[in-house]
């Protein structure tokens, strides 16, 4: 744990550590620069050498990575005609990332280069976006390395490439209103991980105007989504198809879900205030969050449904910080210090372990 703590340590001292300020530069720019670039290499560093053991999938994902090496590329098509063709689930069913995987093995041989790899597509993008759109980076990143990074940087390989793919990379097709591009890159998703579908709504409901009435509509839905849970996971399954999202016994609510609830709940009941922040994409992380929500009574079911709230949830990085509004403009940064040591006090209360691939 202290690889991770010694990381945010170091993003939070490239935000505060002070700028001189040049003629006809914005110093917030500087200091989002400056953080963006100390963390984007930081996490990359830190999930592309990382051990074996760090990670509940990176042993299985090593070996699948090397027995890749001796399975004939025929077995990709083969894959591909029976599960679009004739609908037969079937092992490498993503086969985008097994052929990737296999280029990649091909190639280089190494599954250090494959983590690092898969580290920088996700991460140099949000890097990219956060500096253009979070009005605090070091809230943002705050935000990531808390929530988010053993779900993307450790846990993923398949959804982490894909949500950079179709999240990161689709969220200017999205701002742009490009639809077709927008459409190939969810595509390209979708062959990664296919729960990247689940995106594909966001397009449209992406450009809708937050107002208080829809966020009523939003709340009611939410709400609806917990009694109905089981027929959403049903709904589901039938799109993206697989086995693991069913019922898992046991499944219990964890602080993500609360968290993702209670923020939803004060959005709602602030959202007059939030709503003077000029962020070019507030509405959209808002609407986003609202889906995550919707997606989080599935997490009652089974764990694994965390897959399509992920692809929604990452918003956060973005809406977090314009929450300050909601207070005077004098308590507006103890607020954002408030929020930072509460997530890295969850951080520590999670205790992950880390070692490098050569310890």
């Amino acid at each position: 744990m202290v690889w991770y703590l010694f990381n945010i340590l170091a993003f939070v001292l490239a935000w505060y550590w002070p700028t001189n300020q040049v003629l006809g530069t914005d110093r917030n720019r500087v200091r989002a620069k400056r953080t963006c670039g100390t963390a984007a290499i930081g996490w990359i560093l830190l999930s592309g050498l990382r051990g074996l053991s760090v990670g509940a999938d990176t042993k299985g994902y090593a070996i699948m990575f090397e027995q890749s090496a001796y399975s004939p590329w025929s077995d990709i098509w083969q894959n591909v005609v029976l599960k679009y063709i004739y609908r037969i689930d079937v092992p490498g069913k993503d086969f985008g990332y097994f052929l990737l995987q296999k280029v990649f093995r091909t190639f280089t041989g190494s599954y250090t280069l494959w983590l690092l790899f898969i580290a920088i597509v996700f991460t140099v993008p949000m890097a990219i976006l956060i500096y253009r759109y979070s009005s605090n980076a070091c809230i943002s990143w705050v935000v990531y390395s808390t929530l988010f990074y053993s779900f993307f940087a450790i846990t993923g390989h398949r959804q982490t490439i894909a949500t950079g793919i179709v999240v990161w990379g689709g969220l200017e097709c999205i701002r742009k209103r490009k639809l077709i591009p927008f459409l190939l890159l969810t595509f390209i998703a979708y062959t990664i991980h296919a729960s990247a579908i689940c995106v594909l709504p966001f397009y449209w409901i992406s450009q809708l105007k937050v107002t208080k009435a829809r966020l009523s509509v939003y709340m009611v839905g939410i709400v609806a989504a917990f009694f109905l849970r089981n027929q959403l996971l049903v709904f589901l399954q039938s799109i993206v198809g697989y086995e693991s999202f069913q019922q898992y016994d046991g499944a219990q609510a964890g602080i993500f879900l609360f968290l993702l609830i209670a923020i939803g709940v004060f959005v709602f009941v602030f959202w007059e205030k939030i709503r003077i922040s000029e962020n070019p994409i507030l509405d959209m992380s808002v609407n986003a969050l609202m889906m995550a929500c919707g997606f989080s009574p599935l997490l009652l079911i089974n764990p694994s449904c965390m897959r399509a709230v992920q692809y929604y949830s990452v918003y956060l990085t973005f809406l977090l910080p314009e929450l300050r509004y909601v207070f005077r403009e004098n308590s507006q940064a103890l607020f954002l210090r408030i929020i930072a040591v509460i997530m890295v006090a969850l951080l520590i209360k999670q205790m992950p372990s880390y070692s490098f691939f050569f310890m």
